[in-house]
Order: structure tokens, then sequence, then C-alpha cells
């Protein structure tokens, strides 16, 4: 193959190259993001972490509740209305409130149950912002390979453009036919 014809192969295959991939103009990109922002913008909008907060607050409630005494009990009782007594005899009411006692260290260790699952929760939330921001930093990492491997395509288009006009030029100052 000629040197003319191999000039001309890589002018076409560069001209085919841009406008199938569309490298001629370098991208602009919209908004720049730092890995901090990333991060930021990824714990206050995922709602698995919304969710795993709010199981935090409910332990928190559960072992407040827990260490609280059960409510007393109130107890209404009706005895002799309506039937077949005589109409003297007056129905009786009888009201009552009792208190439930539980054995010693129950509540203790009911307590301390609660306390136990609060910590559960805690740590699954702080395992989830440790897993979020892992995603996020993978994905960081991949992006910024991206726009290196962007950047390195633009110029490559480049340089090929470059090439392309340089042959361009040889093919009309005569030296090459």
């Amino acid at each position: 193959m000629s040197k003319a014809a191999r000039c001309l192969a890589i002018f076409i295959i560069v001209s085919v190259f841009q406008s199938v991939t569309g490298v001629g103009e370098p991208a602009r990109p919209l908004r720049t993001l730092t890995l901090d922002q990333a991060r930021e913008l990824a714990l206050a909008a995922n709602p698995v972490l919304a969710a795993l907060a709010s199981e935090v607050a409910a332990a928190a409630g559960a072992s407040r509740q827990a260490g609280a005494f059960s409510n007393p009990e109130l107890t209404v009782e009706a005895e002799d209305f309506g039937g077949d007594h005589p109409a003297e005899v007056r129905a009786q009411h009888t009201f009552s409130i009792s208190q439930g006692l539980e054995w010693p260290g129950k509540r203790a260790a009911r307590r301390r149950a609660a306390e136990l699952a609060g910590e559960v929760a805690s740590f699954d939330l702080e395992r989830g912002r440790r897993d979020l921001v892992a995603k996020v930093d993978r994905a960081f990492a991949m992006l910024l390979g991206a726009q290196e491997r962007l950047a390195i395509t633009g110029e490559n288009a480049r340089t090929a453009g470059e090439v392309t006009a340089a042959v361009a030029a040889l093919v009309e100052a005569g030296e090459v036919s």
C-alpha cells in the first residue's frame, strides 16, 4: 500500500470515528461535584437510612417505656339489676383498682433488653451509613475514571483531526496524490 493510500485510509477512519462517536467537541461539565458533597447528598436523601434512623428512634421510645411500671387497672362490676328481682332490690356496683406486681429483676431485664435492641438499631444505622459511603466512593472513582477516559478519547480525536489536517495539507500541496 502506498503512502498516499495509507494517509487517505487514516483520514477516512478518523472522519468516521468522529462522526460515529461525536467526539469532535469536548463535553462541558454541568457542575463540579466533590466527593464530600456527593457523600452528603447521598446521606441526606437515602430512604434506607431514614428508615434505620426511625428504627433507632422507636428503640429509644421502647427503652423508655420498658422502664415504666405497668398501668393500674380499674374494674367495674354490677349485680342484681333487671330480670325477675323485686322492685325494692337495687343494683349493686363494685369499683376496684388493682396494680400488678412484677417479680424482682423483671423490669430491669426488660429495660436491658430494650437498651440492647436500641444498640443493635444504632449499629445497623451506622453500618448503613458506612455501606452507603462506600458505594458513593466506588461510584465517584468510576466517574473519575470515566472522565479520564473521555479526556483521553477527546485528545485522541484532536490528534486524529490534526493528522487529518496534515494529510489534507500534504494532498493539497501535491506531496502525495
